[in-house]
């Protein structure tokens, strides 16, 4: 394949990781003779940048989700199918930043289980392309990164779809929530189980409340189209 081939799918499958741009760009290839093409010049892997910055640039719904950066306290409580505290109540903090110009809302969680403290680190997202919300999670108590998809909004709330492969029998489990924000400074997560009757049914609610907001909160500085 040659320079500019090579440069051409590099573009194609451009996701706006400079990293993988550079790579790509920069493959070593063998000598060609004299007559083959002429290599694109420098500035077009520059253009490739700022193309796709432009593009991926912030819109509405990443302006919404900066509104959520802050330090949050939070109450994970489980429920029976009649919607009455099972157990105990367990507490936590959040710590949510936007990261990466505005694109990303960096989540990181520890609650207080039997045991001791437990983290969980992710990031929130709305895919401007794919249309729809994306949430991803690492814990503790896994070692696998679960990928959750979502649409709807977070006044209305969003609802969530988690997709995971049973290690026993290799099924597909399907994992249903829903975020919404009830008003400044609250969140509400809801995980829903199956319903005796084959509905569905809230069996864990984690209510947060906002202790603070960062100092100069890094928001969605640049909302485009």
């Amino acid at each position: 394949m040659s320079r500019r081939a090579a440069h051409h799918a590099c573009a194609s499958r451009l996701v706006g990781l400079l990293g993988w741009l550079a790579a790509c760009s920069s493959t070593p290839q063998a000598p060609k003779p004299a007559a083959a093409a002429a290599q694109p010049a420098p500035t077009d892997l520059a253009a490739l940048v700022a193309a796709t910055d432009a593009a991926t640039r912030p819109i509405e719904a990443h302006r919404k989700l900066a509104t959520l950066a802050g330090d949050w306290k939070l109450v994970s409580v489980a429920l029976d199918e009649q919607g009455r505290t099972v157990g105990k109540p367990h507490e936590g903090r959040a710590e949510l930043r936007m990261i990466l110009g505005g694109r990303y809302l960096q989540w990181r969680e520890v609650q207080d289980l039997p045991g001791g403290p437990r983290e969980s680190l992710g990031f929130l997202a709305y895919d401007k392309v794919a249309r729809e919300w994306q949430w991803s999670m690492a814990t503790d108590l896994s070692t696998g990164v679960g990928l959750a998809r979502g649409e709807g909004s977070l006044e209305g709330g969003v609802r969530f779809v988690l997709e995971v492969v049973d290690g026993q029998d290799g099924s597909v489990l399907r994992s249903r929530s829903r975020l919404r924000a009830l008003q400044p400074g609250e969140l509400l997560l809801e995980r829903f189980g199956a319903a005796k009757d084959g509905g569905e049914v809230v069996v864990r609610r984690v209510l947060y409340q906002r202790t603070s907001t960062p100092a100069g909160r890094a928001g969605a500085e640049r909302v485009g189209n």
